[in-house]
């Protein structure tokens, strides 16, 4: 009689040597998954935390599993797997696979036999891979929560699982250890720098037992030191982790990982296929990357409208060591920057050019990939030109974002390094001059915009390369009139304006004919040319990214020829304009405008508001420095900060100036559309409209025909809402309290001198013209 076979000894979860951090939501999620599904696998890359999370729910499910709770670890093989599921359970009981990448296709089939010839087993595996098998649900398990780079809350900050993961580890080798307002971001930097890995902290966590939180932020910055040579038993398991993911690619998987290790955020399949292998077409890189993805060593990150591929530190860490390895990494690196100088000038092209109807395209450059280029081209003897090139292509956003100091950093150390790297002859190197001097010139900084001006000028002469001839003296205009000099401005600009005639001259020929406006306005030669000048830049150039600047010219010159209501609308015009192409600065300079609009209306709280407001959208130099200002309108600005803050006293200044920088710009322009002037007495001394302005002026005559708020909005193009609140500053300055009162008023009025004849907004001196009758009258005031 033969022996009977013994039942297997099925194994226990194992015990948690540590404690369990976070992953509530996680838990939760995995846990109503298993509810539903009989097999469930865990993946993601290694390091994040599969093992742990899958072991502590499963703990947690005792009773939901009568037949019991067992465990198979996979990494050396699937016998201890095989032998568990040769087990015929008689209630419902939970096996947990863990580690099973290296095994997948053997722990398949195990399993899949399994379920077919049992109900009462139900499979929780983890793996960097899935399973592929009939029925399988996938949970992809992401990294610990983050928080916010911006966040300065410590109670906040220390209620995010990897900031939270982080201290506990840490405090387990260095008691006592808190977190601080000192140390808290050096902390968020250190959990954002290891994408919130819990290996990958738990080794942060393993050096700060002899480092600082911010020794061990700079080694992670500086060469992630902390994979490659760290302190405690966690850095050798990011090693051996990267490895084995290594071990389960293909060649030419892991070259691509390796030289995909260069970005340094996400990679879309253009730039993927840009650094591929050599000869790989898009299709091919693709098929790579899907192998990539299912192996968790990149993992799908949605950007925009199209789909990205991150690597996580510990693994472009690894990509990197394998890149030097093969000897690669200038490869590489030169794919990675060729790629950039390509997004980044075709964006150039499509912002520098006159092209109607065209939108301000949003940027495709990541501005940390934009760094590690110019980095990089810095270090290459052979890369000064397309450095310069980049740095080149880049100033407009810099502009737009307030960077001008970092776009002015790279540019100067391109040229400072361009005698050394022979590209003092390129285009590219006369351009960048005087780009350099515009910014120079754009932060304030007169003088060393001049110096660099001056060295421009000669190189431009020296190549005879017309058009940065022609941009170099369009920005000496410019310089010209900001230190005050409009006349000396005026002749440069003319100049400047007969030469910048191509189309890829667009930008500097309506930037030069804007400060030729200005410039003409301030010399008080000619206030209709000046005006002229700008509507025709208006009309004719439609470039988006700088179709706000001819309404802030119009804008200006309105306000210094004493019209408020065309000051005013103009500047609303440049203001929609520039926010909707994100320019900081010169939002800030359109809101300065709608301040001294406030301020002439009488409207001090309001003109301090918009000062507020101002000073929060404009970086560290004010915008009444910058270029397209002149010394009066500088003047100017001084004087309205001085005169708003004597009306309303101190005190109540500084409170406006707080409340408009904290308030949301929607609100805040709500009452700039509709300027409440202070009440200055029922009517004016004549007897007329004086009272009233002339937008408010229209609403009373249509009060006063009998149109409700409603018909008011359809005549006049507006909301009602706005109507409505037209109506009561009307009440209020007339110090009525009916419509009736408002129509009787206006009726005794009609006729009088200085009252309108129709019931329409009053428009600013610069008539709107024809384009083509505005260019002929240009052509003739230029001549």
């Amino acid at each position: 009689m033969p022996l009977p076979v013994p039942a297997p000894i099925l194994a226990p979860l194992p015990e948690e040597l540590t404690s369990f951090v976070g992953r509530r939501r996680e838990t939760g999620e995995l846990r109503r998954v298993l509810e539903t599904s009989r097999l469930v696998t865990v993946v993601g890359a290694g390091g994040i935390g599969k093992s742990r999370l899958a072991c502590r729910t499963a703990g947690r499910l005792a009773r939901a599993f009568p037949g019991g709770i067992h465990y198979a670890d996979c990494t050396d093989g699937e016998e201890a797997l095989a032998h568990a599921l040769t087990a015929a359970p008689d209630a419902r009981a939970l096996l947990v696979a863990d580690n099973c990448e290296a095994t997948r296709v053997s722990v398949a089939r195990l399993v899949g036999q399994a379920l077919r010839s049992s109900t009462a087993w139900h499979v929780l595996v983890t793996s960097r891979q899935v399973l592929g098998v009939p029925g399988e649900h996938v949970y992809q398990l992401p990294p610990l929560d983050l928080p916010t780079a911006e966040e300065r809350s410590t109670v906040r900050i220390g209620a995010c699982d990897a900031i939270a993961l982080l201290l506990e580890r840490v405090r387990a080798v260095l008691s006592g250890f808190a977190l601080t307002h000192e140390n808290a971001s050096h902390l968020v930097e250190l959990c954002r720098r290891l994408d919130g890995l819990p290996m990958a902290l738990e080794a942060a966590a393993a050096q700060m037992r002899v480092l600082a939180p911010r020794q061990v932020l700079d080694r992670v910055v500086s060469s992630y030191d902390v994979f490659a040579r760290g302190i405690g038993p966690a850095a050798p398991g990011l090693l051996a982790c990267a490895q084995r993911s290594a071990e389960l690619c293909s060649p030419e998987e892991r070259e691509l990982w390796a030289n995909l290790s260069v970005f340094r955020g996400p990679v879309t399949l253009d730039a993927a296929t840009a650094v591929g292998p050599a000869g790989a077409d898009p299709e091919t890189t693709l098929h790579l990357i899907a192998g990539l993805v299912d192996k968790s060593v990149l993992v799908r990150e949605d950007t925009r409208d199209t789909v990205g591929y991150r690597l996580y530190a510990p693994l472009r860490h690894h990509g990197h060591r394998m890149l030097q390895g093969s000897g690669g990494t200038l490869r590489a690196r030169r794919l990675h920057r060729d790629h950039q100088l390509r997004i980044t000038e075709a964006e150039a092209v499509r912002t520098m050019r006159n092209t109607p109807d065209a939108a301000w395209p949003p940027s495709h450059v990541d501005g940390a990939e934009l760094r590690a280029a110019l980095e990089a081209c810095l270090t290459d003897p052979e890369a000064g030109d397309e450095g310069l090139r980049l740095a080149v292509a880049r100033w407009p956003y810099w502009q737009a974002e307030g960077a001008t100091a970092e776009a002015c950093h790279w540019l100067e150390c391109f040229v400072r390094s361009a005698g050394d790297l022979q590209v003092t002859q390129t285009v590219a190197y006369a351009h960048a001059l005087w780009v350099l001097a515009w910014l120079r010139g754009a932060q304030g900084e007169s003088r060393k915009a001049r110096a660099v001006l001056r060295h421009g000028g000669a190189v431009a002469r020296r190549r005879a390369d017309a058009s940065a001839a022609a941009h170099t003296a369009f920005v000496q205009g410019a310089l010209d009139l900001h230190d005050g000099d409009a006349a000396a401005a005026v002749a440069v600009l003319r100049e400047a304006l007969e030469r910048l005639t191509e189309p890829e001259d667009a930008f500097g020929g309506m930037m030069a004919a804007l400060h030729l406006s200005l410039a003409l306005g301030q010399t008080g030669a000619d206030d209709h040319q000046a005006l002229l000048i700008a509507e025709h830049c208006r009309t004719q150039y439609r470039m988006p990214r700088w179709k706000g600047y001819p309404n802030w010219v119009l804008a200006a010159e309105a306000l210094r020829q004493g019209n408020v209501d065309g000051a005013h609308a103009s500047a609303l015009e440049a203001l929609q304009s520039f926010l909707a192409v994100e320019d900081r600065p010169a939002t800030a300079a359109a809101l300065e405008l709608l301040a001294r609009t406030a301020a002439a209306w009488g409207d001090d709280r309001q003109a301090a508001r918009l000062l507020g407001a101002a000073a929060g959208h404009g970086p560290d130099v004010p915008a009444s420095a910058r270029l397209l200002s002149t010394a009066a309108i500088r003047d100017h600005h001084s004087g309205l900060c001085a005169s708003v803050r004597r009306n309303l006293g101190p005190r109540a200044f500084e409170a406006a100036l707080t409340e408009g920088g904290a308030a949301d710009l929607g609100e805040l322009l709500g009452s700039s559309l509709v300027p409440v002037p202070h009440h200055r007495g029922r009517e004016s001394a004549d007897g007329t409209g004086g009272p009233l302005t002339p937008r408010q002026w229209a609403v009373a005559r249509l009060v006063a025909e009998g149109l409700s708020n409603r018909e008011i909005a359809g005549r006049l193009v507006v909301a009602q809402r706005t109507v409505e609140t037209h109506v009561e500053h009307i009440l209020a300055r007339l110090s009525f309290t009916s419509r009736v009162q408002i129509a009787a008023w206006v009726t005794e009025r009609v006729g009088l001198p200085g009252v309108p004849d129709a019931a329409q907004p009053a428009q600013p001196s610069m008539v709107r013209r024809s384009p083509v009758r505005l260019a002929r009258q240009v052509r003739r005031a230029l001549q």
